[in-house]
């Protein structure tokens, strides 16, 4: 299992998924469980949505096939064209693949809205 949340639940999940105890004193029986990825993208108006996806099964709740793995290239050289003449520095990054739905229901997920 592999838990998804915003910076202002790191805090809350890392005490379900990673501490011993639980506050009153108990053992945590959901210690070791998932595994936390805390992304920035969910701040600002997702940051109360957390995500749970299931990825020990054969067959992934998301795929991604990768063609051509991502490329990056730049001219930021003070003796390319565009930077000598108009001070403009480029940046370009090129994939190809594709990205697509395997089985959507390994994954499971909230607003938050329901949270007392």
């Amino acid at each position: 299992m592999r838990g998804l949340v915003s910076p202002k639940w790191d805090k809350t999940a890392r005490d379900i998924v990673l501490a011993d105890n639980l506050a009153n004193g108990g053992t945590n029986t959901l210690k070791g469980t998932a595994r936390l990825v805390t992304s920035a993208r969910l701040a600002g108006a997702s940051e109360d949505n957390w995500f749970l996806f299931d990825l020990g099964q054969p067959v992934k709740p998301f795929i991604n096939q990768e063609e051509v793995p991502t490329e990056f290239t730049n001219q930021e050289s003070l003796n390319d064209d565009s930077v000598f003449e108009k001070s403009e520095f480029r940046y370009k990054a090129y994939r190809r693949g594709n990205v697509g739905y395997g089985m959507p229901e390994l994954a499971y997920g909230s607003t938050g809205a329901d949270a007392a």
